[in-house]
């Protein structure tokens, strides 16, 4: 009777080799999924998988370590409108900053930096209109070409951001309610991200919002209206962006 131990044999092979597979499937899956992350420290983890891979987003890149985009945070006041005092995660305090006055931050857009003219009409405008704290967000070194590493590096630099105004609450109580993002291009999705780390922020004003890898993809992706209790875009140039448009 030899046959009877083969076809026994056979059959524990049949039975438990689909679990063998779908065990290996998982590992095969963990795998993968972990290999489509990247962590950053207190800066948290960013994974290129979905919904941040899609069709409007073909190529999908890891953002730059914070320390290679040198992110700066620059802070004037009525009371010093030609000085900028550079902040970090770093500062209890600064000598300009007034924790009980509104803080109003601008994000520059994709192959920008925080000299650019609008940023600098803006603060002008902004202290003349308002008794507050501007704070001006330089990213330009992860604002170059390519487009789609830019892309990448504004989650980054939206956690950053989003750090920073955490330390602010818990260092100086700055209430969430009493910040307004004013994002240009990219840096309107910036934004973006920075509200959905920092709760019950109270507005974001996205300037012409970038459309490419960004328009008609999943909400986390791009700037929607639960990022901040109030959430308004102005549109100068909604033509394409083949003619030009923004």
């Amino acid at each position: 009777m030899w046959f009877k131990p083969l076809f026994l044999s056979l059959v524990f092979i049949m039975l438990t080799t689909p679990h063998v597979r779908t065990q290996d499937a998982e590992k095969e899956g963990e795998s993968e999924e972990e290999l489509l992350k990247r962590c950053y420290g207190n800066f948290g983890c960013f994974s290129i998988g979905k919904p941040f891979l899609s069709i409007y987003r073909p190529i999908n890149l890891f953002p730059a370590h914070p320390g290679v985009l040198n992110v700066h945070l620059f802070e004037t006041s009525r009371n010093n409108p030609k000085h900028f005092q550079r902040l970090n995660n770093d500062n209890e305090s600064t000598s300009d900053f007034d924790p009980t006055k509104p803080v109003k931050i601008l994000v520059h857009d994709y192959l920008e930096d925080a000299n650019h003219p609008w940023i600098l009409q803006m603060i002008q405008e902004l202290l003349t209109n308002s008794d507050c704290n501007v704070v001006t967000v330089d990213w330009s070194r992860g604002a170059t070409l390519p487009y789609t590493q830019s892309v990448a590096n504004a989650r980054m630099v939206g956690a950053i951001i989003a750090k920073f105004l955490t330390d602010l609450q818990e260092k100086q109580s700055v209430p969430p309610s009493n910040i307004h993002i004013i994002g240009h291009g990219v840096g309107a999705h910036i934004a973006g991200y920075v509200g959905e780390n920092v709760p019950g922020l109270g507005r974001i004003t996205g300037l012409d919002p970038a459309g490419p890898y960004f328009q008609k993809t999943d909400p986390q992706v791009h700037l929607d209206p639960s990022d901040a209790e109030f959430v308004d875009v102005i549109h100068t140039n909604d033509e394409h962006i083949i003619v030009n448009g923004l």
